[in-house]
């Protein structure tokens, strides 16, 4: 890739000697651009503004010829430009490192404000190398989270939910205890990546817990649309048979007829809520399986090791126990 200092220093001495007029010297010249550049630079935008000149700049090279554009931007480039931009660097950097293991080339889809996304992502640099912090991640998705491991590669594994008596068992245990972390996520993929070092050289790197939630949101879709489908269709049952109830009959039958007719009317709009209360309910449950994740990488991140269900258990005993032993104070002398 070519530097892009040297094309840019290049590009002004080709324009510099093009521009130069008769009379004039390279001296002179040299000083009033100089002169200029100061000019230029002691001018100060606000973030706003820097980021429309950023912007413009990025179509600008989208422009150029093929010859003449930059092929790529470093990642030390993008740091830079963030820090002058009041960005803090750490969030540069695990950008890059998502941006690296495809995090950010999801695009949301349609409906995702009303009913939330089918993918659920959290990610969080934590102290350890990337093999090290698979495997914490992968102790804590096994044991606390009743997971069980499909496949795994050097820096990634998925997992599913396990079946059978015990899983459900281990389950039913963590729920009564408020410690199931997980809930009933189907499947679940971990990714890791090395990221930049600590401010003592100590390694770090970036672990990401996808949780796939597709079918649940197909579910949910679904269901909102069918009650206020069939809510809607027995509202419309409900008017019509008002309205043959009451033709030809007496003026009060009429009455009463176009009165049933009206509230049957209301089952429609009944209906659509009731199908927005299950889109906008599997949306807060989002919120809820978005904490639980978060809530292994604070585990993973202080270096907490996981601790079996029954395990949980008896240290939960063991301290009813000794809180039933411990002496009370006595009434006050």
């Amino acid at each position: 890739m070519p530097d892009v200092s040297s094309q840019l220093r290049n590009c002004c001495v080709r324009r510099s000697q093009a521009f130069y007029p008769e009379g004039v010297s390279r001296q002179s010249a040299h000083q009033q651009s100089a002169d200029q550049e100061s000019a230029v630079t002691s001018h100060v935008f606000d973030r706003t503004a820097a980021e429309r000149v950023m912007h413009r700049a990025v179509r600008l090279a989208a422009d150029q010829e093929l010859e003449d554009s930059v092929d790529g931007i470093s990642e030390q480039a993008l740091i830079e430009a963030a820090a002058e931009l009041g960005v803090d660097i750490s969030v540069v950097q695990q950008a890059a490192v998502e941006e690296r293991l495809g995090l950010l080339a999801q695009k949301p889809q349609r409906g995702d404000s009303l009913v939330g996304p089918a993918v659920v992502t959290v990610s969080r640099i934590v102290p350890g190398r990337p093999e090290d912090v698979l495997e914490s991640v992968d102790s804590w998705l096994r044991k606390a989270g009743s997971l069980q491991r499909q496949r795994s590669g050097a820096l990634s594994a998925k997992y599913s939910q396990r079946t059978g008596l015990a899983a459900s068992v281990d389950r039913s245990a963590r729920s009564v205890m408020g410690t199931e972390e997980l809930g009933l996520l189907p499947s679940l993929s971990v990714s890791t990546a090395a990221a930049q070092p600590g401010p003592g050289g100590e390694p770090s790197a970036l672990v990401a817990l996808s949780a796939d939630l597709h079918a649940e949101r197909s579910a949910a879709v679904i269901g909102a649309a069918g009650t206020a489908i069939l809510g809607s269709a027995f509202a419309m049952c409900g008017v019509v048979a008002a309205v043959a109830s009451a033709s030809g009959g007496s003026t009060p039958e009429k009455l009463a007829g176009i009165g049933l007719a009206m509230l049957a009317l209301l089952g429609i709009p009944i209906s659509c809520a009731l199908g927005y209360g299950v889109l906008r309910l599997r949306a807060r449950r989002i919120s809820t399986t978005e904490d639980s994740l978060n809530g292994i990488l604070d585990q993973v991140a202080t270096g907490t090791l996981p601790s079996s269900t029954f395990g949980h258990m008896a240290d939960r005993l063991l301290r009813s126990l000794r809180s039933l032993r411990s002496p009370r104070p006595g009434p006050p002398v």
